[in-house]
């Protein structure tokens, strides 16, 4: 079994979550492989002030790291002026997308960034006449679970394994995600004072769905423009077909879904589907032949920086990180604490950790 690990965007927290993201990714009997990309610039708000890259990041990537590249934003910056140009001298209409190149920016380099790293897969790939098993995208804000969280350390390693290896029953082409769901914005789109109704769903494939993992009933979706498939992407875990998709030609699926704002949004572009991160990942799934799967008992915990939240965030169940304060210890304390799979047991064990 051979699985490839994206690490991408800007090294947020990287030189104190670099030990934890590797044991995350540490199997017996599997060969893992990391390809990074980060930009050299790192902020925590849109649009926000950044800074070079620390020098202990760059050294750690050096060190510990084969498969990286880190770059400028120079490369992204031409692509953000040649969008913007289209945008403004030759559409010439109302658009989702703010077309400042900082906003168009904040728009792509995510994405551009996530297919610099899978770019290094293929060419990793094809230098050495292999093809990874699993592809998997993660962040370096993103930690998870660790050994002392529960009762043992054997099931901590199984629970782990059939996290990301028990895909038996799943169709060839795969996306294991999070908050799989419904978001139905027929009100919400015409007045922001009205509820957005929401259906967890378990699985979606090929416009139909499943609500729940325990009972095999398939449900036909009928497309409706403000009835959203969702799911979140902090960790994705996808078949290497799938990956393709999903890391290789997001901006192809993006296109597909302007094409839809342009054509359906009749609402002054309120609501549109490039507009939602989350949208956009449901996007995939409806445009392509690839299982979606709802991880319910997820293992991934997001840090923010506690003097830099960005505006609209919900701080519920994240980390809160205080720079050149928090370390690796004061990171497992948090995880044992509030993240133990017996609260009891997280408070007692963690009341003996260290914080320093």
């Amino acid at each position: 079994m051979k699985i490839a690990v994206i690490l991408f965007g800007q090294s947020r927290f990287f030189s104190t979550t670099w030990p934890l993201i590797k044991q995350e990714f540490t199997f017996d009997n599997v060969d893992v492989d990391y390809f990074v990309h980060f930009w050299g610039n790192t902020g925590y708000t849109p649009l926000g002030n950044e800074e070079p890259m620390d020098i202990n990041v760059r050294n750690i990537l050096k060190e510990e790291f084969k498969n990286v590249k880190i770059t400028n934003y120079e490369k992204l910056d031409k692509c953000c002026d040649v969008i913007k140009d289209f945008y403004d001298n030759i559409l010439c209409r109302d658009n989702p997308l703010q077309n400042s190149r900082e906003n168009l920016r904040y728009t792509f380099g995510q994405h551009f960034s996530i297919k610099t790293a899978y770019n290094l897969i293929k060419d990793y790939e094809k230098r050495n006449n292999i093809k990874y098993d699993l592809i998997v995208k993660t962040r370096s804000d993103i930690i998870y679970r660790i050994p002392e969280c529960y009762e043992t350390e054997e099931e901590y390693n199984k629970v782990k394994y059939d996290y990301y290896f028990n895909n038996n029953n799943l169709y060839t082409n795969f996306v294991k995600c999070t908050a799989l769901r419904f978001l139905n914005l027929t009100k919400k789109a015409y007045n922001s004072t009205k509820e957005v109704y929401t259906k967890s769903l378990y699985s979606f494939h090929n416009k139909k769905y499943r609500e729940f993992e325990d009972k095999d009933w398939w449900e036909q979706y009928v497309e409706e423009y403000y009835v959203r498939l969702c799911h979140n992407d902090w960790t994705l875990i996808a078949s290497r077909e799938a990956a393709d998709i999903y890391f290789g030609r997001w901006f192809e699926n993006f296109h597909y879904s302007l094409a839809k704002d342009f054509l359906q949004n009749k609402n002054n572009m309120k609501k549109c589907i490039t507009n939602s991160e989350h949208s956009m990942q449901g996007q995939i799934l409806l445009n392509n032949d690839i299982q979606g799967v709802c991880i319910n008992k997820r293992r991934d915990v997001r840090i923010l920086n506690k003097k830099l939240v960005k505006e609209g965030v919900d701080i519920t169940g994240k980390i809160l990180f205080t720079p050149y304060q928090t370390n690796i210890n004061k990171l497992k304390y948090d995880l044992v604490k509030r993240w133990s799979t017996d609260k009891a047991r997280g408070h007692a064990r963690a009341f003996k950790m260290s914080q320093i």
